[in-house]
This record gives C-alpha cells, structure tokens and sequence, in this order.
C-alpha cells in the first residue's frame, strides 16, 4: 500500500521550453504573412517549376536523341510560355512567327498557333487564298530555315462591285488571350512578292487590339508594307506608333497593352484582277 501510495503522489514533470517550440509561433506567424501578400507569385512560382519539370521530361523523352543545346533552347521556349500566360507580357524576343520546322506540314506560329485564312467571299468576292511552307528557299540552299508562302488569286471574275482581297490571320494565344506588347517599340517583317500579272497589289500588316475590336467593324490597326517586284527580301520595320486604325471618325488609338494578335492583307489596288504569291520569312516585335 504505501508503495503504491508513494507512486501516487509523485508529480509529472513539467516541460521545459526549449528555442524550437519558441520558435513555432513566430515561424507559423511568418509563413501566413508571406502566403497571404505573396501567395500570386508563390503559386507562380511553383507552376513555372512544375511545368518545366514537366516538359523537360517530355521533351527528353520524346527528343532522346537530340543534342542539348537544342533541348534547351525548347525549355526556354516553353518557360516564356509560361510567363506569357502567367503576367500577360509577350515574351522578351518578340518573335510572332519564323515558319521554321521539320515538314512542311508544321505551318504555325512559334508558340504553336494554326493560321487561318481571309478573303473577300464575306463580301460576294471570288477571291481565293491558300498557304504553304517551303522547307528551304532555293536561293539560300539546303542549310536555309523554312517560309511561309501565300498564294492568291484576286478577282478572278473581274466582279467590279467588289473590292479583292485575301489573307492571313492568327491568335498569339489559344484560346484567345490579350498581352501586353507596349515594351516594345517596332514590329518587323522581312517578306518579298511575285506576280504573274501585272496588276498592282497593297501588302499590309495588321495588329489586333481591344479597342479596335470593340467596334466590331474588322478595321485593325495597320501599317503598309513596301515590298517591290523582283528584288529578294525586304525588311519593313514600322514604328508601333505609327500604326494608324482606318476609320475616320473618331480617331481610334492603338491599345499595345490589350492585343490578341496579327493579320497579313492583301488588296488589289486597283479592284483588277491580280495572281501571285506573297513570302514571309520572318515577323517579330522588336525593341
């Protein structure tokens, strides 16, 4: 009895604090204030990461073969991807589309965007357009990037009532999203045409932006490409600007921080009928 009584009387030690149970509070305290004020970046953070993860793991799986330089120059690609969908900046090259590629099926835009195609048909028009990409210009040899080439035929029924035109459109985004593109300050695109008639033609580049398609008119900011007959490449760099919006009244400015994407045009200048093909090697946003 007096053992056990003795066994009953004794106290449980009290716990000592020690610097780690001190240390939870504050630390837990810490945690929820950066969670709470910076939880957008955290989580931007850890998609980007995830992400990469994943696509280089894809990547190498799919391109085992491939020498290194090539699967990163991928990633870095897929990273700008990201952050273009993640803040709504375009990405810091600037690059829209070079129609570089293995096939002469991968007709895209460099971040992977299909083109789709304008004509006057919306309007009563005859005129036809259809696109390919030329693997390697014949003119630089096997080692040359590939192009896009469009093809046309404007007015092929000489239909006066009509103004002839065709094209190219395509989103920087799928589905369709704005970006931010006012870092920059130029759009370039190096292009060169052929006729086989000698009807005149109008090349243009068109930038689409929210304000213009609130109108719901078609009439995007544009900038008039100078492209002659016969003389190889052309380089056109235009201030972003000096895009200016066809419509009369009122003046429409250009939002460069809520644009979806880009159109080529091409016009018959003088309603004839006129066939040729219009070359695009290169378009990007530029500094």
């Amino acid at each position: 009895m007096s053992d056990h009584h003795d066994q009953g009387d004794k106290k449980k030690p009290t716990p000592q604090p020690n610097e780690a149970t001190e240390l939870l509070p504050a630390t837990s305290k810490f945690i929820n204030l950066l969670f709470k004020h910076y939880w957008k970046e955290i989580l931007s953070c850890v998609v980007t990461l995830i992400g990469a993860s994943l696509l280089f793991l894809w990547h190498n799986y799919n391109h085992r073969f491939d020498p290194l330089n090539t699967n990163l120059i991928q990633i870095n690609k897929r990273l700008d991807q990201f952050d273009l969908w993640l803040n709504g900046r375009y990405p810091s090259n600037g690059l829209i589309a070079e129609f570089s590629g293995s096939t002469q099926r991968d007709i895209r835009t460099d971040y992977g965007e299909e083109l789709s195609l304008l004509s006057d048909s919306a309007h009563g028009g005859s005129s036809l357009v259809w696109y390919e990409r030329i693997l390697h210009d014949p003119t630089k040899g096997l080692n040359s990037d590939g192009f896009l080439r469009i093809h046309y035929h404007l007015n092929p029924k000489n239909d006066a009532t009509v103004v002839p035109y065709v094209g190219i459109f395509a989103y920087f985004a799928n589905p369709p999203k704005m970006f931010d593109v006012s870092s920059f300050k130029d759009i370039q695109v190096i292009a060169r045409i052929d006729h086989t008639n000698v009807s005149a033609c109008e090349y243009s580049f068109h930038l689409l932006d929210l304000i213009a398609a609130s109108y719901h008119d078609y009439r995007w900011a544009e900038c008039q490409l100078y492209l002659p007959i016969g003389s190889g490449y052309s380089t056109n760099r235009i201030r972003l600007e000096d895009l200016k919006t066809p419509r009369p009244f009122p003046p429409t400015p250009v939002d460069l921080t809520h644009v979806f994407g880009f159109a080529i045009q091409i016009l018959a200048a003088d309603n004839k009928e006129s066939e040729g093909y219009l070359d695009i090697d290169d378009i990007r946003f530029l500094p």
